[in-house]
């Protein structure tokens, strides 16, 4: 909920990988035992890994677009933006309640702030990604340099991001059929009205009460 905003998500495609089995290696003595297998990853790599945030966005414009929302330069944007910071950073403080009022982005002051998992895979402005991977649980970033303003952002737990996100998200499901155009390495190669076709099919199906999750893996 940035530009692009954290809390904006796209739907994606299921994606099946196979895993390869491999054979374990030849032992030189009968009696030797065979190796452990390696401890599988902790954490995913840092590219996979998601970080639940509350978020704030002050925008710098140069037009005004309502009487509520006057002209701002970048460095009166900056200097709001500082300001915010240090309030977010003193005790007590309700990032709620700051970010209703101060913040330009409508969707996550709306929703308590809730800036949603950002990630890199789901197409969040990497530098907002990178600054929530290295912030500290319960931190306050600095500002954070956009095209168009400021983010600041403040790390949470897990299960406060879950927690919140049931609060304000609504749930859905739902698939990609697409168009060679858009990625031409990718199977199965549709035009797009072959993939229009194909999507339109899938609504009436689901109207009919198909099982969604069996339809993601024809897709």
């Amino acid at each position: 909920m940035m530009p692009r905003p954290p809390h904006a998500r796209p739907l994606h495609a299921l994606q099946l990988v196979g895993a390869a089995a491999l054979a374990p290696p030849l032992s030189g003595c009968g009696d030797e035992p065979p190796p452990a297998p390696a401890a599988p990853p902790t954490k995913p790599p840092p590219e996979q890994a998601t970080y639940p945030i509350l978020h704030l966005f002050v925008e710098a414009r140069d037009k005004p677009r309502s009487p509520t929302k006057p002209p701002r330069t970048r460095d009166e944007a900056l200097a709001l933006a500082t300001a915010t910071v240090a309030r977010l950073r003193a005790p007590g403080a309700d990032f709620a309640a700051i970010a209703r009022e101060v913040s330009d982005d409508p969707v996550t002051a709306a929703a308590d702030g809730f800036g949603g998992f950002c990630s890199y895979w789901a197409g969040d402005d990497p530098v907002v990604v990178e600054a929530a991977s290295k912030l500290a649980v319960g931190a306050v970033s600095d500002p954070i340099p956009a095209a168009t303003g400021f983010n600041v952002i403040r790390r949470l737990t897990r299960d406060e991001g879950k927690a919140l996100e049931a609060r304000v998200v609504v749930p859905m499901e739902g698939f990609l059929y697409h168009w060679a155009e858009l990625d031409p390495a990718r199977e199965p190669r549709r035009s797009k009205a072959e993939a229009y076709a194909e999507a339109a099919d899938a609504v009436m199906k689901l109207r009919a009460g198909a099982d969604v999750e069996r339809m993601m893996l024809e897709v």
